[in-house]
């Protein structure tokens, strides 16, 4: 179940009951200051979904949407969320496991069985969300050491895998 799900009673909140206390206690949302002093704020997943076909979420999908000088206006957040929300459709074969602004962008990183899939999904959406030219990233990794990186340092003791 996606965030904003939660968050806004979306349209799986009927269907399923997981308990929320449970799936929010899979999330940190923190702030890491660099050695520069620029601040980036992450929303991070900091354990591994529990899925029967895990296995099969090998492609690392990293999407930025670039901020301007303008910083994050309510009209950019508002963008940036509503095309959140419309990625939540592809639950069945991607998986949001971070989401970092800072450094003059957002970033989300998604896990899924079908890169290239996604990304068209992704592309199909960007008119409907005013958003810039984002750059889509495919990886292949299937030990989620991107993932991993961000989910050490915010405390190697809570990341479960």
């Amino acid at each position: 179940m996606g965030f904003f799900d939660w968050l806004f009673g979306g349209r799986h909140r009927q269907a399923q009951q997981p308990d929320l206390d449970a799936e929010l206690a899979d999330w940190r949302i923190v702030e890491i200051e660099g050695a520069d002093g620029d601040v980036v704020v992450a929303r991070i997943r900091i354990r591994r979904p529990q899925l029967v076909d895990l296995d099969r979420y090998t492609s690392a999908v990293s999407i930025s949407w670039p901020i301007d000088d303008n910083g994050m206006t309510p009209e950019l957040t508002a963008a940036m969320t509503q095309f959140e929300i419309s990625l939540e459709e592809f639950e069945d074969f991607s998986y949001l496991v971070q989401v970092r602004t800072g450094l003059g962008e957002r970033n989300w990183l998604y896990y899924t069985s079908d890169g290239g899939r996604f990304t068209a999904e992704i592309r199909s959406r960007l008119g409907t969300h005013r958003a810039p030219e984002l750059t889509i990233e495919v990886r292949e990794d299937p030990n989620w050491a991107e993932w991993r990186i961000l989910a050490e340092r915010i405390g190697s003791t809570t990341v479960r895998h």
